[in-house]
């Protein structure tokens, strides 16, 4: 049974800011940039346990998987079979914090 895929506001936040400074600099580069964040969201309803673990919290698992140059962070609940997508971050940036 796949997993259910969430979004935190904060993850929507990442992606709407960064389709938003590329549209400024180049507009063909938003396409390339946000569709392999999409389908590797989309893909973590079916395959949860991608990525590295990143950190914990609680019971749960923080992962992170790469999506072009990007990386997207997930919290992993497998008690509630869900995936939430905590952040997205370009490779250059610093990793975000997750409070306990």
């Amino acid at each position: 049974m796949d997993f259910q895929v969430r979004w935190a506001a904060r993850a929507l936040r990442d992606v709407t800011r960064a389709a938003a400074y590329l549209r400024r600099r180049d507009p063909d580069a938003v396409g390339p940039a946000t569709d392999p964040i999409i389908r590797k969201v989309a893909s973590l309803a079916a395959f949860p346990y991608s990525g590295d673990i990143h950190a914990r919290s609680g019971s749960n698992e923080i992962r992170v998987v790469p999506a072009g140059s990007y990386r997207i962070f997930f919290e992993l609940d497998p008690d509630a079979k869900t995936v939430t997508v905590r952040a997205v971050r370009h490779v250059r940036q610093q990793d975000p914090e997750f409070p306990e």
